[in-house]
């Protein structure tokens, strides 16, 4: 679930219109992601700040914290994380088909 974490984080980055090489200067070019969680979770605040509010980036990027928590034990599980996806879009048909095929 990390390594998801990490590919949405990449993801947003783009959607945000910033490029992934200023994510990498955020956490530092040098250090894994599991050793800059904190620049992380910087990054996300300021993506979040920096977005129009209700930009479908903002209903996304709290998916993505939880999965960069360092305690494993303590990140959603996969089950988890698709029902809250799904709830954080309830009632929001358009994002819906932003995030997610037909079968979801």
């Amino acid at each position: 679930m990390f390594s998801l974490g990490c590919v949405f984080l990449e993801i947003a980055t783009v959607l945000a219109g910033r490029q992934v090489p200023d994510l990498f200067d955020n956490i530092g070019h040098k250090v894994a992601y599991q050793h800059g969680i904190e620049r992380c979770f910087n990054w996300i605040k300021e993506l979040k700040d920096k977005s129009p509010s209700g930009a479908a980036l903002c209903t996304a990027l709290p998916w993505i914290g939880p999965l960069l928590r360092k305690d494993m034990t303590v990140r959603p599980r996969s089950t988890k994380l698709l029902k809250t996806m799904k709830d954080s879009t309830e009632g929001h048909l358009k994002l819906r088909q932003n995030f997610f095929c037909s079968t979801c």
